[in-house]
């Protein structure tokens, strides 16, 4: 599904975007269907004559690090549909290229159209400037940690380097549990993912998350949204104050909301007792392992989801590090690596990939697809490819169906 594009090539549409400015800045492209939201002009210099680049509304980013904090923030658009090359000028900036419904610049989450397709987004890759994270890159693109990780196993997450190509795994397989038609949310432990499946307005939502470590796992489970708080406190269970003082940490029986309200700014509530979707008053944990079993979303995407959802929404936690879907015609492959607690369970790969050939009948077959492919479905994948990506474990949803037949 991915394919290298150093100068901004879309690997859904082959268009082709120009590099960015010379520190590499990457930010989504606006949509001109809202006024804030026009694609952007080309870069010239300031009142003082320095180099700037100019995006959206006018809005000049004098250096990288305010582009970042613009990209994350309510000020520019984030969910774009790909932008035509004819559409940039030389010297803006890469455009993050994200197949999406256009939504208004006050979004957040990665959002996605559902138009009956099972897979959405495009992984892309950029190079990184000397001065980037996975946790910086995180933060802007809604990606988490581990993912990151997984897409860019070569890569040194904390000084990957200047110039130095990361892929950014901004695809997805959708989990079949939230294309029944009705709105819910479905968290799946082993991509460190949420999605809010909103049928209403034919989108679905998608954001990075921390879960519980070893000792404190995220349990799966079905439930319900019970409520939400804005600026919650919270009340330190005993066995957390007891874990806190073997550590030479005392914990107060009450932390006020404030900033170091380890919650954040919201909670959402869940019908597991002592179980929330929350934010959090850290950088690092997003696509980790570092919480007491809740659900850590960034700051941005909790409170979108916290405005978002109502009581009795249905919530499923899954662990499904295997997952098959499909999009025009062609049936993609994602595979995460299994959570530490289920390592010694095997995961019936071949069962998922026929639960996906079972699930879309209808679907007229695609390139490489012989007549009667629903009854020969078994030989018309690529299971050469299917072993290599269950080695892989990349994360990165790639097409499995073709003619190689099994041997």
């Amino acid at each position: 599904m991915a394919k290298k594009h150093r100068k901004g090539e879309n690997t859904a549409t082959g268009q082709r975007c120009v590099s960015a400015a010379p520190w590499h800045a990457v930010i989504a492209m606006p949509s001109e269907s809202d006024p804030r939201c026009r694609a952007a002009d080309s870069g010239g210099a300031d009142d003082t004559g320095n180099k700037v680049d100019t995006v959206a509304d006018g809005h000049q980013f004098p250096d990288r690090k305010s582009l970042m904090k613009a990209a994350r923030t309510n000020e520019y658009c984030e969910t774009m549909k790909p932008v035509n090359a004819n559409t940039l000028q030389s010297g803006i900036l890469r455009a993050l290229l994200i197949t999406a419904v256009l939504l208004p610049c006050t979004v957040q989450a990665l959002t996605f159209r559902l138009d009956g397709d099972e897979v959405v987004g495009n992984t892309l890759e950029i190079q990184t400037s000397y001065e980037d994270t996975f946790v910086d890159l995180g933060h802007v693109y809604g990606l988490g940690y581990r993912e990151m990780m997984d897409a860019n196993p070569d890569v040194w997450p904390w000084v990957p380097g200047e110039g130095t190509d990361v892929r950014l795994p901004l695809a997805f397989v959708l989990p079949s549990q939230g294309l029944g038609g009705e709105e819910r949310i479905v968290l799946n432990l082993a991509e460190f993912r949420l999605y809010h499946f909103i049928p209403e307005k034919n989108i679905v939502r998608a954001y990075a998350v921390g879960i519980g470590k070893q000792g404190w796992e995220t349990p799966t489970s079905t439930a319900t949204v019970t409520g939400v708080v804005q600026n919650p406190s919270w009340t330190p269970p005993a066995s957390i104050r007891q874990e806190s003082a073997a550590r030479g940490i005392t914990l107060p029986s009450v932390v006020p909301p404030g900033p170091d309200n380890p919650l954040g700014e919201y909670a959402v509530a869940l019908s597991i007792p002592g179980y929330l979707f929350h934010g959090s008053n850290q950088r690092l944990g997003f696509g980790m392992r570092v919480s007491h079993g809740c659900i850590r979303l960034y700051a941005s995407d909790i409170e979108e989801l916290a405005t978002s959802v109502r009581p009795g929404l249905p919530v499923n936690i899954i662990n499904e590090p295997v997952k098959a879907g499909w999009k025009e015609g062609q049936l993609f492959l994602e595979v995460h690596p299994q959570l530490e607690e289920y390592a010694d369970q095997p995961v019936n790969v071949e069962q998922i990939i026929a639960d996906a050939v079972a699930r879309r009948p209808d679907l007229v077959p695609g390139e490489g697809w012989r007549e009667g492919w629903s009854e020969g479905w078994e030989a018309l994948i690529d299971w050469e490819k299917v072993s290599a990506l269950t080695s892989r474990q990349s994360g990165i949803p790639e097409a499995i169906s073709g003619v190689s037949p099994r041997s």
